[in-house]
């Protein structure tokens, strides 16, 4: 067990140092990681957790609070998010559950907006 600690320690540092590496050559606010921290009981409330996102390069924190683990729950903080400081050219996480489904709802997003892309740019040809 104390081996397999140490080794996540280890691959989560190594893991910074690769994000700090590739993050050295772009602008600022561009480049981020994302995680969850414990959940926090509120009073009068159930449990709420916090979205923590980190920007690679200038080490600027911002918090989002969510109520659940849900994907839903993360795509509206990334949301908030992105509302208030822009879009991140990459999102580095560490592969847990929520952020898969994240990935796999912003892939199909994504195929959905340029497929009406595609069809916006036929119509405006007048091609059926």
């Amino acid at each position: 067990m104390q081996h397999a600690e140490r080794k996540g320690v280890q691959l989560a540092r190594t893991d910074v140092a690769v994000v700090q590496n590739q993050s050295r050559d772009t602008r600022p606010f561009t480049n981020a990681g994302i995680d969850y921290w414990k959940p926090l009981k509120v009073k009068g409330s159930s449990k709420v957790y916090g979205l923590l996102i980190t920007y690679a390069v200038t080490r600027a924190v911002h918090l989002e609070a969510v109520t659940s683990l849900a994907a839903k729950q993360c795509l509206n903080a990334l949301t908030r998010f992105f509302a208030r400081k822009g879009v991140l050219a990459e999102i580095h996480t560490d592969n847990a559950t929520t952020f898969d489904a994240v990935k796999k709802a912003l892939a199909k997003l994504a195929a959905n907006v340029e497929e009406l892309s595609n069809q916006a740019e036929l119509a405006a040809h007048q091609i059926r």
